[in-house]
């Protein structure tokens, strides 16, 4: 965004993807919430689809979740969850909650804005009612989040899980409707957006809408996707004692 401002670049592509589900732990929690995905959008001044009104960011430094250097798994400050139930609440209190509600309460203030002010709300989504958690202490309504939520579908896949929340608003949005975005990255930090719909919007639409690729999927048992994944591997040299 940097760059198209100071017109650096003419337009740039921003790709958010992940794949939690290769690392997560066989037998923890995190591992029925954990999946894949991704999503871009390219970042420009001709003709956008929607008009970015503001962004806001707020960060820390915290230890919920991470991966050391050379280690496969995720791991945790001693929880396998980052739902609010248990012992987990309070690491949601000071990680997700604390970091999502900070940045975008500053993004509205910073431009006068008000929840009852959009159309749409998408929030990173770690768990299918994540959103619902957060909405409340923001302001928001169900119907506002509805669209934007698919963690319920597909789980939590992570740099992407906001960014597809937004490409299904965006599937169904209007001109002139508003979208409010906020995103969270484990250790600590959120980026809140200001989206504003524009008239360009209906002769872009993609011909195979987000939620028609979702519903393609094919469930598969749990022994199958672990297998895909590589969670166990036979040693091709084993050693017997």
């Amino acid at each position: 965004m940097g760059l198209i401002e100071s017109k650096m670049a003419s337009c740039g592509l921003a790709i958010g993807s992940d794949a939690l589900n290769r690392h997560a732990c066989p037998g923890r929690l995190f591992e029925y919430e954990a999946s894949a995905g991704a999503a871009s959008f390219v970042i420009g001044k001709e003709e956008p689809i929607a008009e970015i009104e503001g962004t806001c960011s707020y960060a820390s430094d915290i230890s919920e979740f991470w991966r050391i250097e050379g280690d496969r798994y995720i791991q945790s400050t001693g929880l396998s969850s980052g739902s609010p139930s248990g012992d987990v609440y309070p690491m949601w209190e000071v990680g997700y909650v604390e970091h999502v509600t900070h940045a975008s309460k500053s993004l509205m203030q910073k431009l006068g804005l008000k929840p009852e002010d959009y159309s749409y709300s998408v929030f990173q989504q770690p768990f299918g009612t994540a959103s619902r958690h957060i909405m409340g202490r923001l302001g928001f309504t169900e119907k506002q989040v509805k669209l934007g939520t698919i963690a319920n579908i597909i789980g939590d896949c992570g740099a992407a899980s906001a960014l597809l929340g937004l490409a299904n608003v965006l599937d169904s949005a209007k001109p002139e409707e508003r979208i409010f975005v906020a995103s969270y990255g484990f250790g600590g930090g959120s980026d809140a957006f200001s989206l504003k719909v524009t008239s360009h919007i209906d002769g872009k639409r993609p011909e195979v809408p987000l939620k028609e690729i979702l519903e393609r999927k094919e469930l598969v048992s749990y022994a199958d996707a672990t297998r895909n994944e590589y969670k166990y591997l036979q040693d091709l040299n084993p050693t017997f004692l």
